[in-house]
């Protein structure tokens, strides 16, 4: 509420997270006395908020996109040719990189085999758990009623819809409700959401001066891919040559015992690990993944051991595939938005035994007072802290003043440099041969933007930690 309610005071206001839906409230004269009653009109103004005209009406729209079903049938003959194949022709002595790309070519052969792409047209009323089968039954149902109207087949065809419609709404809910409870998904409010009539509009965004300048999806990609590219720009790439002097010597060492990973521990990581619906390219679906872990823990195996003993980071592996989101809604520019790395499946999983081998030597030297990026810590915590010391100073017998400063770190993922973060872990007596490998990781990383149905040409990134993986919080923290 804009304008003043009483006098020339503001004492009315409108509490809602639905306020994009309505119209900017109205200032309206005193509710007057009931006719024959006795009193005086009020002296506080009226306030009426009118919903948009348009919210309730959404045009409807439709989309094309290519997916990939996966039948129980495909996923069968998947198998037997998973379970014969005996990788022999992954090679370690050629190197790392080499590895991955013959380890992604062959799995991407046999997807295109057995779970050939298909091209299907949604509409923004689709939900999510909408299936293949529904969409098949959808179209008969309607068929049938432009054909012969309300027919026999037809009535049965709507049973079958309506019945099989209910039942994966149902299935969806319950999946979801359950991920949520066991701390499964991100962000719970945007999976509640699903449920309701409520679209995450967050890929739909628009920018501005955008709009204002009639940019494409293409054009708007560039622009962003720019501006985030322009962060990590602020720093130089990293350069052996600028490491202190012990930090040279500790790196000079050869022949240094590392971890052999083996074929079980593979397995262990690939069944906890999350699998999102999202993936980048290279990815197996998540699935195919989830039904054969066994199968694919003798390559991933290997790739891992190679990666180690050669600290050689796979040159697929360090482009980000980068999804920006906004902050706030609706953004007015670029600093409004963050960008969420999306990185191969079999990168993050290698990633968690990093963190295995790094998080004993590091935790000692972290502050215990940080919340946030490790596992049992959250941002709640802090804020529980931070109340609980409010609090308890305003409960002393003797009056004391609370005084608190707030630092918000602009673009902090983007800007962080490399070269201090390797000199901090030497620093911290993380070994050499570990060393090597996270210089890998940081060395030539660059990134493509997605924006809607559009991908930016690559940026390097110099600087800059991904957003969205164990090691890019790691870095940062």
């Amino acid at each position: 509420v804009l304008k003043p309610t009483r006098n020339n005071k503001t004492l009315t206001v409108v509490i809602t997270d639905l306020h994009r839906y309505y119209q900017e409230p109205i200032i309206i004269p005193p509710v007057p006395v009931d006719e024959g009653s006795a009193g005086v009109p009020s002296d506080h103004q009226g306030v009426l908020v009118i919903p948009l005209n348009n919210f309730c009406s959404q045009e409807k729209t439709k989309k094309t996109i290519n997916t990939r079903p996966i039948m129980q049938s495909s996923l069968d003959s998947f198998g037997k040719q998973t379970v014969l194949e005996d990788w022999s022709f992954l090679c370690p002595e050629e190197g790392s990189t080499v590895l991955v790309q013959q380890f992604q070519d062959h799995c991407s052969s046999l997807v295109e085999e057995f779970f050939p792409l298909k091209t299907v047209q949604i509409t923004s009323y689709d939900q999510p758990f909408f299936t293949e089968r529904l969409r098949l039954l959808r179209r008969q149902r309607q068929r049938e009623y432009r054909k012969a109207g309300r027919s026999e087949k037809y009535i049965k065809l709507k049973a079958a819809f309506t019945d099989m419609f209910e039942k994966e709404a149902h299935k969806y809910k319950e999946k979801v409700i359950t991920e949520v409870t066991d701390g499964k998904r991100g962000s719970a409010y945007k999976a509640l959401k699903k449920l309701g009539s409520g679209k995450n509009n967050d890929s739909n965004f628009e920018i501005p001066s955008h709009v204002e300048q009639n940019l494409s999806a293409e054009e708007s990609a560039e622009v962003i891919a720019d501006y985030f590219s322009s962060i990590s720009q602020e720093f130089d790439p990293i350069d052996p040559s600028r490491f202190t002097p012990d930090l040279k010597e500790k790196l000079q060492v050869e022949n240094e015992r590392t971890p052999i990973i083996e074929e079980y521990q593979v397995y262990r990581k690939i069944l906890a690990a999350k699998k999102p619906n999202s993936s980048v390219p290279g990815d197996l679906p998540k699935k195919v993944v989830a039904s054969f872990a066994v199968e694919l823990s003798q390559p991933v195996k290997i790739i891992f051991n190679e990666i180690t003993s050669s600290a050689k980071y796979p040159r697929p592996w360090v482009i980000e595939n980068q999804t920006p989101i906004p902050k706030v809604t609706p953004p007015t520019s670029e600093d409004d938005l963050r960008n969420i790395s999306g990185t191969p499946f079999f990168s993050k999983l290698y990633e968690s035994f990093l963190s295995d081998w790094l998080l004993p030597i590091v935790l000692p030297y972290l502050d215990p007072a940080n919340c946030g990026g490790l596992k049992g810590s959250s941002i709640s915590h802090y804020l529980i802290r931070l109340l609980h010391f409010i609090h308890s100073t305003a409960d002393k017998s003797e009056p004391h003043a609370t005084v608190m400063a707030l630092v918000d770190l602009s673009k902090a993922f983007n800007r962080v440099d490399h070269l201090l973060v390797i000199q901090d872990l030497h620093d911290m007596k993380v070994p050499g041969w570990l060393l090597k490998i996270l210089i890998s990781y940081l060395t030539e990383r660059s990134m493509i933007i997605k924006f809607r149905d559009a991908t930016s040409t690559a940026r390097s990134l110099p600087g800059s930690s991904p957003q969205g993986v164990f090691l890019g919080c790691f870095f940062f923290m």
